[in-house]
């Protein structure tokens, strides 16, 4: 009986001793892929008169707002709303004493690749509004599809820095009875924020 105990308490031993110890490695729990940012958008529009030679072309500085969901690190879903200040509108290259502003906003599909851990770009699809007060005139309204490009460097785990441009509006309109020529674009940087 006393050798069947200590073959079986150095059997025991072997077992114990034999194998690998494994770390035990702490698994930071994932984000979720809700997102949102903030920037300075240039709002850049150009109206050209189709019947006459005519070019007004406004551009103004905007808070640009966002809030987006990463579905996976290759597509995202983005709502965006930039919100432009009054500036003065160039006629045929002329600054007239008229005020001006565009707001836009836009809901995009947005795919994205990463090129390296910390450098992602992206495509934006969807579609959108402009709207654009000018002083003395019809107000612009219009809406339909919009699109862009951009890149975002990541600074740490949750903040992200990006750049983009977005195609807001490019089409023919009617302001005041006129056909236009209307091309209105976006150029943005700000910080996004990683929930």
């Amino acid at each position: 009986m006393k050798k069947i105990l200590i073959a079986a308490v150095a059997a025991m031993s072997m077992v114990f001793a034999g194998g690998d110890i494994v770390e035990q490695q702490v698994v930071q729990p994932e984000l979720t892929g809700f997102y949102g940012s903030v920037g300075y958008a240039y709002i850049d529009g150009e109206a050209t008169s189709l019947e006459y030679d005519d070019t007004a072309k406004v551009s103004n500085n905007a808070v640009d707002l966002r809030a987006g969901y990463n579905i996976n690190e290759y597509i995202a879903v983005e709502a965006r709303y930039a919100i432009g200040a009054e500036d003065t509108v160039s006629i045929n290259g002329n600054d007239e004493d008229v005020q001006a502003d565009y707001d836009t906003w836009g809901i995009f599909i947005k795919p994205q690749y990463p090129v390296t851990t910390d450098i992602s770009v992206y495509a934006l699809l969807g579609y959108g509004n402009v709207t654009g007060d000018l002083e003395g005139y019809k107000e612009l309204d219009e809406n339909g599809f919009q699109w862009g490009l951009g890149a975002k460097y990541g600074v740490t785990r949750n903040v992200e820095v990006f750049v983009d441009y977005i195609n807001v509006y490019n089409d023919d309109v009617i302001i005041e009875d006129e056909s236009v020529d209307l091309d209105v674009y976006t150029v943005s940087v700000g910080v996004t924020y990683k929930f």
